[in-house]
């Protein structure tokens, strides 16, 4: 039984394809790393002060780890959702789709500056609060550049979650992108679910096996911090690439260096629209 389907894989090094040409493999992988959720990488009192100050101090640190310092970014809190927000965010029996991203452009479009958002519920949980952080931050990259993503710009919000995976995110949005979760008061009991992000769980895993191929990562330390279903496709997915997807990776190795001059931040034509 295959890891994910042929096309999903096809696609998955394509969109790799696309950010080695858009930024030049140098530019990709140099100084990648890969983050885990612990205090290694996120040296956080989670223990006090207010969701605002936590929320501002996880995207300093997850945005300094993307290496996305230079980028003109900020994170602002939003209101709480309706209720319809939330449903249109929820995926549930019946409904197909993901949970949008709410990253935002402003200022000119000369000079845009970016805005990542999230409320005070998104910052229940670390995984789930940098996950939403590094798919904003997937966005960002997918909409740079001349060239549309694989299959047009329809899939931007899918390589958007591959970019996700190659800043070095990739293990946290993986283990985030199915949430379940159960409820009980007074009044009520049930469950709730979500898709987070584009990408299915899976496929992620996959991405991030294809990361894990192109530099030099702990595969065992990916390992231990993967929840237990996306790490089982995770280590199917190491031993698919390396005994049939050579040619896919040399390929991406052999892609130039990038002559995209410097980034200049600005959306392409028909990214946004």
């Amino acid at each position: 039984m295959p890891v994910i389907d042929e096309d999903s894989i096809e696609f998955l090094f394509d969109c790799y394809a696309w950010v080695f040409r858009t930024f030049g493999p140098e530019a990709a992988m140099e100084d990648a790393v890969v983050v885990l959720p612990n205090r290694d990488f996120f040296p956080i009192d989670f223990d006090g002060g207010s969701a605002t100050r936590l929320a501002q101090e996880v995207f300093t640190h997850a945005r300094e780890h993307a290496g996305l310092d230079d980028w003109p970014v900020r994170l602002v809190r939003e209101s709480k959702p309706s209720m319809l927000g939330m449903l249109e965010g929820t995926v549930h029996a019946g409904a197909e789709g993901a949970v949008a991203t709410g990253l935002k452009v402003e200022g000119t479009d000369d000079e845009p500056h970016y805005v990542v958002t999230y409320v005070d519920d998104d910052v229940r949980t670390l995984d789930g609060f940098i996950a939403g952080i590094a798919q904003q931050f997937g966005e960002m990259l997918a909409i740079q550049g001349d060239e549309e993503p694989p299959g047009g710009e329809e899939n931007t919000p899918y390589l958007a979650d591959v970019c996700s995976v190659l800043l070095g995110l990739g293990v946290i949005v993986t283990n985030a992108a199915f949430i379940f979760e159960q409820f009980a008061d007074t009044m009520s009991q049930g469950f709730w679910y979500q898709r987070r992000g584009a990408l299915s769980q899976d496929e992620l895993a996959y991405a991030l096996a294809i990361f894990a191929h192109l530099g030099p990562f702990d595969r065992k330390a990916i390992i231990k911090a993967l929840d237990r279903g996306p790490r089982s496709t995770f280590k199917r997915a190491l031993k698919d690439i390396a005994k049939r997807r050579g040619d896919e990776l040399a390929r991406l190795r052999g892609i130039p260096p990038a002559s995209i001059g410097g980034l200049s931040y600005v959306p392409r034509d028909g990214a946004l629209s």
